[in-house]
């Protein structure tokens, strides 16, 4: 009975997603995963590819590597529906037991024949072969913060879900055919190698060596040596801005044309462009990129530049309750349970009038509405919701996705009447409104089924009624 299959390998897909929504973080799991791969000469690159950013999905691994997370989850975390022994027979265990992955790793990437723009950029060529050895090999990453908009799916655990990448299979199916046929043409992939931001600290490790320094100092070979750990000061990631579709396709199309050729070579290849840049800096090429395509509107407007949005990371900053709790749109805010997100307060932000491109009065108006929205949510959680903000977000619509509109409006109205010694009769009133009222005004729904407008006339007309009283 001891080898009687008992869960299909759909089951064990869906135990190991699970395991990834819930275990991002867990650094123990992680390091017993990484251990379990390198003693089978496995590319412990899909560990963070998973877990990370999500370039792998767990239906895309092979057996031998999900036998390797599946053994080292369960021993991490005794979970029974992770049971390796009822996932696999015992002539599968006695295989895996003695199985090393004779293929070599490559570890690297390495464009030849470069053109050197300047420091920050470079451009190219990349064979198919060797687009898909660094595609095999996990060392082009998908960052979907960077990227075109993402699918989110839900799994098991109430409001626990993860970012999917957004592959269109019938893109990628056409582009396979068209790469066999030798008719794709040749169009340009941008590959980002991530700079840190002015808080982040690392150092990422890529280096550019000269054909010949004296006649040829622009043309040479870009290395970069991709490191995963994000605590590491040599943390490097080399990810796709744009021809994430193409690569699939092309990692597909070679696949497929080795098997029917006796492992021989696919010819050809694409133009290439190597990118340095930090990650906000990155999302402004995609913004221009996709600006005029199909990809979700409400996702690249989160990645837009402008003294609007310096404008509200100056309010972000300048607020204990908005500092890093501003997520680039809605469906990230869903994601990572932060308390808004910046594409509705941009909208909203137009409404206030304020001159967010004078740049010295402007700090000083973000300074005053960071502190007011503190002050506001501050003094409603203490004196109505035991001074706990979990219990002020899970008993009330009070910390709403979209209620930092309201926030906004009232802070802003109440800096123009200058009536800002009268935060305890906002809030008394704020508490009083009826919960159907904010249900009505969509205070926890996507951007695309409330509106804006209607949410911060309320507020401004909100607070002008309760200034007014004597």
């Amino acid at each position: 009975m001891g080898d009687i299959h008992i869960y299909s390998e759909e089951n064990l897909d869906k135990e190991l997603k699970k395991v990834i929504v819930k275990e991002f973080n867990n650094k123990e799991l992680i390091k017993a995963i990484n251990f379990e791969l390198a003693e089978k000469n496995i590319n412990s690159n899909i560990t963070s590819a998973l877990f990370q950013d999500g370039t792998l999905t767990v239906d895309k691994l092979s057996k031998e590597e999900k036998m390797a997370i599946t053994k080292a989850s369960y021993d991490i975390l005794k979970l029974e529906k992770l049971n390796f022994e009822k996932y696999y027979k015992i002539e599968e265990r006695g295989d895996y037991k003695s199985y090393k992955n004779i293929r070599q790793q490559v570890k690297e990437i390495e464009l030849h024949k470069l053109q050197k723009i300047d420091d920050y950029n470079y451009i190219g060529r990349i064979s198919y072969e060797q687009a898909s050895e660094y595609m095999e090999n996990v060392l082009f990453r998908y960052n979907k913060l960077s990227q075109r908009a993402f699918k989110t799916k839900s799994y098991g655990t109430k409001n626990a879900s993860i970012r999917t990448i957004d592959i269109k299979q019938k893109n990628v199916n056409a582009m396979l055919q068209l790469i066999l046929d030798g008719k794709l043409e040749s169009t340009q992939i941008i590959i980002n190698v991530r700079l840190p931001e002015e808080d982040e600290y690392f150092n990422p490790k890529y280096v550019f060596q000269p054909i010949d320094e004296k006649k040829l100092p622009d043309i040479g070979t870009l290395s970069i040596e991709p490191l995963y750990d994000i605590d590491s000061e040599d943390f490097t990631v080399a990810e796709v801005l744009d021809g994430f579709h193409r690569l699939v396709a092309i990692q597909q199309a070679v696949a497929q044309y080795k098997d029917k050729n006796n492992g021989a070579i696919l010819e050809g290849g694409l133009d290439i462009r190597i990118v340095m840049r930090t990650l906000s800096e990155a999302q402004e090429i995609v913004r221009q990129i996709f600006e005029r395509s199909d990809t979700n509107k409400e996702f690249i407007k989160g990645f837009r530049q402008g003294d609007d949005v310096d404008f509200l990371k100056l309010v972000e900053d300048n607020s204990k309750i908005l500092k890093g709790e501003i997520a680039i749109n809605f469906e990230e805010q869903t994601m990572n349970k932060t308390l808004t997100y910046k594409t509705i307060l941009l909208d909203a932000l137009k409404l206030t009038e304020i001159q967010v491109e004078k740049k010295g009065s402007a700090r000083d108006i973000a300074k005053k509405l960071g502190s007011t929205i503190d002050e506001l949510i501050e003094s409603l959680k203490f004196k109505y919701f035991n001074d706990n903000l979990d219990e002020m977000k899970n008993n009330s619509l009070l910390l709403g996705c979209n209620m930092f509109v309201g926030y906004l409006a009232i802070a802003n109205t109440m800096r123009i009447t200058k009536d800002n010694n009268r935060i305890d009769e906002v809030i008394d009133s704020l508490y009083t409104i009826p919960k159907v009222q904010l249900e009505k005004l969509k205070i926890n729904r996507s951007p695309n089924s409330c509106n804006y407008k209607e949410i911060y006339g309320y507020f401004v007309n909100f607070t002008m009624e309760v200034l007014k009283v004597a």
